[in-house]
């Protein structure tokens, strides 16, 4: 946390119950910020967020990159699917 701005335990343990709640609308880089400013902190609460955080954002990052190699690879195979779930759609040769 930022030593700036003093906040009280109370302060603190919102913040990061805050953060932790909206890491759970598909927003896990909260959840590693959320780390990143609390890491040090030793009151147990707010431990229990950062490590149950960081748990959900490397498990989302783990699935997003599950996915991505999945898409990558098999996009070809899923014909008018896999180009309707793409972003850009690539010119092909004929």
């Amino acid at each position: 946390m930022d030593p700036t701005i003093p906040l009280k335990e109370e302060e603190k343990e919102s913040v990061c119950k805050k953060m932790w709640i909206i890491g759970f609308f598909g927003l896990p880089f909260v959840w590693f910020t959320m780390a990143c400013y609390f890491w040090k902190e030793k009151h147990p609460k707010i431990r229990f967020y950062v490590f149950w955080g960081l748990v959900g954002f490397f498990t989302e990052l783990l699935i997003l990159v599950f996915w991505m190699g999945i898409f990558v690879s098999k996009r070809d195979s899923w014909g008018e699917t896999g180009e309707s779930l793409s972003a850009v759609l690539p010119v092909g040769t004929q």
